[in-house]
């Protein structure tokens, strides 16, 4: 049995950002060192790592989504606890760093995980007497069930880096994992007062010694049949993702930690070898006070203000997170898959995969009844123009389940180089992309028809808009991602796929890059908005009808569904994208779909001019305040 991802991504996350509390090193990183052990090595191009947070190779199980947990039973647990064991059985782990912090706490998650399955640990640091002490311990803990061999390494010294598989026992160098933890930071100097030793041995250790590392143990791995098998695991920081002041070192050699990580899953995406880095915020250890050169007092004061998560888990099944009172939940929710894109303040949160009972649409909505929509502009900084757009869910039964969310970038317009032809009108380039778990079927990004599709739908409805000989031989890019689909995913009965979904998030599309477009700046005749309609057979009905802003999931069948892009000043239509098959052929049936459709339109314009409104008195208003308005 393999144990759902969102446990073992919460078990890594629960300090992601340095302004969060420290927490016991333990909990922090080592119980999910111990996780990752847990997949099976013969999973075929498993290698997986996703912004700073752990993650196994397999997907998401469809019945959940990181932002709540859900503690695994007893029973279930002892079945993961076993199944890890069986997986590390006769493996060899190499964990450097090992004497004190998240290094030892990663030697013991590993001991306990597998106590009686003959495991090697292969602990190393510079401090030998530490590492005897911990061998020690955990042969006791274990009752010999885990052989501990204490090496002397320095990884900062190619040398010995160089010389250490080696230097181990014959029985010792079949290696199946390697723990790159060993790492430190010296001083908290700001630039231009970086002492030169302190650069060197930060890099030396956090960075060249965790190449060199790699390197003299991949080989190992790339020699075992079938296209290689073996575990590298490189702490990182979140330091390499957020930089602060007094941390330039530090922070770059973080960061170089995870481009060097990404390059090597790349380098071996076609082999079984896996490249996981594990990214902790603040966690307690001797880390600063090797900052601050042993001045201990100094190094207390780091956690003086803090109350960290360092309650360890109750579980026997390699350090699950048990969320009982002494976790900070807080702290964990906002932990949720980075991967995901969140919204603007005011919007609402996304749901839970948790399979709730299933919801009803709210009473006396009607069939024509038109979803309320939420949108913002001005939300991406770097981006010439943005927009944020949110649709009601008619299933949902709180304000934190929402069907439909949408962000759009507009980038440009941007002289074109010289070599490309002359155009003597804006060259308008469309990207529509599904995030990773945007809807049920949809774990990862994978480029498909429905996204080229939409592309294509979008661009020719923008480009009757868009007055494009005012910049000749330029080019902008409009870019909207689809972060949740338009699905009634409360219903763990839901199978639909996306189809007749695919339409509603067209409309979302076209309204949204409308918006962004106006943000950016880009002259227009007119806004630009979307609208469906569709034809439904509903449960005791016996003729199908036309319905506005179709909910897809609440109906029996759809037969036709219809997305119009409208300019409602000029009363013209830019595009019409028709899906499905009228009963005969009905023109009649076509063109009441077509005005039903434009009644959206005009609704979803009025939200367009109001958001637009809002951010031209908001402007305005920053003007004043400034002094910058012309009085």
């Amino acid at each position: 049995m393999r144990p759902p991802r969102h446990l073992l991504r919460t078990a890594a996350s629960q300090t992601l950002r340095h302004r969060h509390p420290p927490c016991s090193p333990r909990t922090a990183v080592a119980t999910a060192a111990a996780a990752l052990s847990r997949t099976p090595a013969t999973t075929a191009n498993c290698n997986h790592h996703t912004n700073g947070v752990i993650s196994s190779p397999s997907p998401f199980s469809s019945s959940f989504r990181t932002h709540t947990t859900t503690c695994a039973t007893t029973s279930s647990r002892r079945t993961m606890a076993t199944a890890a064991a069986r997986r590390l059985e006769g493996k060899t782990v190499v964990i450097t760093g090992a004497s004190s912090g998240i290094g030892r706490s990663t030697a013991f998650e590993f001991a306990r995980t597998a106590p009686r399955h003959g495991l090697r640990l292969i602990l190393t640091a510079r401090r030998v007497d530490a590492l005897e002490q911990i061998a020690a311990d955990i042969a006791k803990e274990t009752e010999g069930g885990v052989a501990v061999l204490p090496v002397r390494l320095d990884v900062s010294n190619p040398e010995e880096v160089r010389g250490f598989v080696g230097g181990l026992p014959e029985e010792w160098r079949d290696i199946h994992v390697l723990v790159n933890n060993a790492g430190l930071v010296r001083g908290v100097a700001k630039a231009p007062e970086i002492a030169e030793d302190d650069m060197n041995v930060m890099f030396a250790t956090n960075v060249t010694g965790l190449i060199n590392m790699t390197q003299a143990v991949l080989p190992i791995f790339l020699g075992r049949p079938d296209g290689g098998a073996g575990d590298v695991i490189n702490v990182g920081s979140i330091a390499g993702r957020e930089a602060y002041p007094g941390g330039g070192i530090y922070c770059a050699t973080k960061a170089a930690v995870r481009s060097f990580t990404e390059s090597l899953r790349k380098e071996l995406i076609a082999t079984r070898v896996r490249v996981i880095e594990v990214d902790p915020g603040q966690v307690e250890t001797e880390f600063s006070l090797v900052r601050f050169y042993g001045d201990k007092a100094k190094a207390d004061k780091v956690y003086e203000y803090w109350d960290g998560v360092t309650q360890k888990s109750s579980s026997g099944a390699g350090g699950w997170l048990d969320p009982t009172p002494g976790y900070n939940h807080e702290d964990i929710e906002a932990m949720a898959d980075r991967r995901r894109i969140n919204g603007p303040v005011g919007s609402t949160a996304p749901p839970v995969y948790a399979n709730p009972p299933p919801t009803r649409r709210a009473k006396g909505v009607s069939d024509n009844a038109i979803r309320k929509i939420f949108l913002k502009t001005g939300v991406t900084p770097s981006a010439s123009g943005s927009a944020y757009l949110e649709l009601e869910n008619p299933h949902a039964t709180g304000p934190s389940n929402t069907s439909l969310k949408l962000t759009c970038t507009v980038h440009g317009p941007r002289a074109l180089p010289r070599s490309a032809p002359f155009s003597p009108h804006i060259i308008l380039t469309t990207h529509v992309k599904y995030a990773p778990f945007a809807t049920r079927q949809r774990r990862g990004y994978l480029r498909d028809s429905s996204e080229r599709d939409l592309g294509v739908h979008l661009e020719t409805a923008l480009r009757g808009a868009i007055i494009a000989d005012r910049w000749p031989k330029s080019g902008v890019d409009i870019i909207v991602t689809v972060i949740e689909g338009d699905q009634n995913r409360d219903s763990p009965e839901y199978q639909k796929d996306e189809g007749w979904d695919v339409m509603n998030v067209l409309s979302g599309c076209i309204t949204v890059a409308s918006a962004a477009i106006a943000d950016a700046g880009i002259d227009c005749v007119d806004t630009v908005s979307g609208g469906v309609a569709a034809l439904v057979a509903k449960d005791g009905k016996s003729q199908p009808l036309i319905v506005l802003d179709p909910a897809v999931a609440e109906y029996q069948k759809v037969l036709a569904a219809c997305c119009v892009a409208y300019l409602p000043t000029r009363d013209e239509v830019t595009n019409i994208w028709f899906k499905g098959q009228l009963p005969g052929a009905d023109m009649l049936v076509y063109n009441k779909m077509v005005e039903t459709s434009l009644v959206a339109c005009r609704n979803a314009n009025r939200v367009v001019v109001a958001a637009l409104n809002d951010t031209v008195r908001a402007r305005i208003k920053a003007a004043d305040e400034a002094g910058l308005s012309g009085k």
